[in-house]
C-alpha cells in the first residue's frame, strides 16, 4: 500500500495527536467505511475515540486528505 499524506493532513496529524501507524490501521481495516464523490471516509475506534480518516485512492495509491477524531457514540453503524 503506498500511502502519502497531504501537506493539511501532516499538519492535522501533528495538532490532534495521531500517529501514522493508526492512519495505516485505520485505511486497512475499518470498522466503518463510506465513500462521497472521489473521497472515502472510513473509521476506527481507539480507545474511546474512533479516528476518522478522508482519502482518495488511484489504483494502489493512497493520498490521505485529513484526520481527526470523533467520539465513539457518534458513529451510526
Amino acid at each position: 500500500m503506498d500511502i502519502n499524506f497531504t501537506k493539511h493532513a501532516h499538519q492535522r496529524l501533528s495538532e490532534r495527536k495521531i500517529t501514522i501507524e493508526q492512519v495505516i490501521k485505520t485505511i486497512a481495516n475499518p470498522e466503518i467505511t463510506s465513500e462521497n464523490d472521489e473521497k472515502i471516509v472510513v473509521y476506527r475506534k481507539f480507545l474511546r475515540h474512533s479516528l476518522k480518516v478522508i482519502y482518495r485512492q488511484e489504483d494502489i495509491k493512497i493520498t490521505v486528505i485529513t484526520v481527526h477524531w470523533i467520539e465513539s457514540h457518534r458513529l451510526k453503524n
